[in-house]
């Protein structure tokens, strides 16, 4: 069932988000993890659920670095650039823009500044009028 108040998505899938969301803002995010996993067990063409993963992910990263474990970071952040691009495989326009801008934001996490700057030249080519991108852009030609 779709539901058109809702940007287009089904129930179920705003429940999820719901229930993520919450993991998240308690720093659980492995139970947040496996939320968003689950359903795309069975819904693996939502984009703005995987986007919602990768997004996770990236946070979880930025737990470890703050708590000292770099190793457990880069992991996360790689978990998080795997979920973007298969996301970004899928097409849906609805979220393209985010997942595309949310891939680069891992990759800098992860250190790969020169594989973010490429991204983000091959971003600011769909997306010239981006303006946080491209101050983002300004930033990694100086990395």
């Amino acid at each position: 069932e779709i539901n058109k108040e809702n940007g287009g998505h089904d129930a179920k899938e705003s429940v999820v988000l719901l229930l993520g969301r919450s993991y998240e803002r308690l720093q659980q995010y492995d139970y947040a993890i496996s939320v968003y996993k689950e359903y795309l067990k069975s819904n693996s063409k939502s984009a703005n659920i995987s986007n919602q993963l990768g997004m996770c992910q990236i946070n979880k990263g930025k737990f470890y670095l703050d708590s000292g474990n770099d190793e457990e970071a880069g992991n996360a952040f790689g978990e998080a650039i795997v979920t973007f691009d298969a996301a970004i495989g899928l097409n849906d326009s609805s979220v393209q823009q985010a997942l595309m801008f949310n891939r680069i934001c891992a990759y800098e996490y992860k250190g790969d500044f020169a594989g973010a700057k490429s991204l983000m030249d091959e971003y600011m080519q769909i997306y010239p009028l981006d303006k946080v991108a491209a101050d983002e852009g300004i930033f990694l030609k100086t990395r």
